[in-house]
Formats: C-alpha cells, structure tokens, sequence
C-alpha cells in the first residue's frame, strides 16, 4: 500500500508543478503599436488628439529570465523578470520627447535602475535616477486586458505624482 501512497503523491506533486507552470507569466512578445485614440481618451482627451510621438510602435521579446523593448530608434530597454536590478542610462529629457517636465524624468546621460517583479499577472517596474531637481522615481504597472496591453506609469515629483495610461494593440505583422 506504501508504494501506490508514494506514486499517488508524486503524481499529485507533478500535476501541480504542470499547471503552475503552464499558468506562466503573461506574455508580452511581439510587434505592438500605440492605440493613439484609446490613450488620448484615457488622459482626458478627445479621440484624434493624441500623438504617437517616438514611442509609436516597439517590439517585444520575452524569455523565461528578460524582457526587452527594442524602440522604433534602435534603443533597448531590458527588464530582468527575476527582480534583480538593470542599469539603463537615461537618453533625453521630457521637453525634447514633448513631455510635460513636470515628469521629473531622470537626466540624460545619468544611470536609471529598473527593478521588476510580477504582482499576479501584472509585471510591475520600479525606476530610479537622477533628474533635474533631484532623485526621480517611477513605477511601471504593465499588463494584458482585452486585444490591448495596458502600461501606466506613475511618476513621483515634489509638484505632484503624474500618471500616464498608454494602450498599445499587436501589430498585424506580429499576429
């Protein structure tokens, strides 16, 4: 009888494991674009009166360990899924993206650290660095919802805290 207890069990313990790991994390990869429309309303603002801006379209690639963005400019920004901090260094600032400097956007050229961890299926990106009138800090919320991968970044500043909700579909190269 011990020995069908013993196999009983370690089916029940291989079961466990195979849907835990089947349930993964989401899945960002692919080619997504920013839903110009969909954003702008979600700051308050009319249909048409958004701006796709640099950040018009990305592509994704994910593995078990990174997540990295790849920019329409050939810049990267690489996530590591396993909490541990990456060092990016800061390109420009809000008024040459056409960003409200109320952002309080690290400076260019000074070292921002992005550190990640998953809060259920949301993958949630503290950022730190260096900016104009002081230390910056940001928290990055990025999730799937609908046909739509949803990021909201909230950044700290002495004049108050600036969220922004950007809504980004796959491209229909990446379906």
């Amino acid at each position: 009888m011990q020995p069908l207890r013993t196999v009983f069990a370690l089916c029940a313990v291989v079961g466990f494991l195979a849907s835990a790991r089947a349930q993964g994390h989401t899945d960002f990869s692919g080619s997504w674009v920013i839903d110009v429309d969909k954003t702008a309303v979600a700051a308050g603002r009319a249909p048409g009166t958004g701006r796709a801006g640099a950040a018009g379209a990305i592509a994704i690639a994910q593995d078990a360990s990174t997540l990295t963005i790849t920019y329409t400019n050939g810049t990267k920004s690489v996530y590591r899924l396993d909490g541990k901090e990456v060092t990016h260094k800061a390109t420009t600032s809000a008024s040459a993206q056409g960003l409200n400097p109320r952002m309080n956007l690290p400076n260019p050229g000074t070292d921002e650290i992005y550190k990640s961890h998953w809060q259920n299926s949301k993958l949630v990106t503290t950022m730190s660095g260096h900016g104009a009138n002081g230390p910056t800090m940001a928290t990055e919320v990025r999730w799937l919802e609908g046909g739509w991968m949803v990021v909201q970044t909230t950044r700290e500043a002495q004049a108050g805290n600036t969220v922004q909700t950007s809504y980004w579909k796959k491209s229909k190269s990446s379906e």
